[in-house]
């Protein structure tokens, strides 16, 4: 299991200096296993974010 150290608990996607989401399929289900909530519209905005 990931020790997971979030920048901001209320935005999962929010990355802190240095750290970028590779593969936001594989993350998602960490955040899952790990109980950790997100909403639709954040998803949205990472999954926009990692199209650029």
């Amino acid at each position: 299991m990931h020790k997971l150290k979030l920048k901001n608990i209320n935005n999962p996607f929010e990355m802190r200096q240095g750290e970028k989401i590779v593969d936001l399929d594989k993350y998602v289900e960490m955040l899952k296993r790990n109980n950790i909530s997100y909403t639709q519209e954040q998803y949205e905005e990472a999954k926009k974010s990692l199209d650029k």
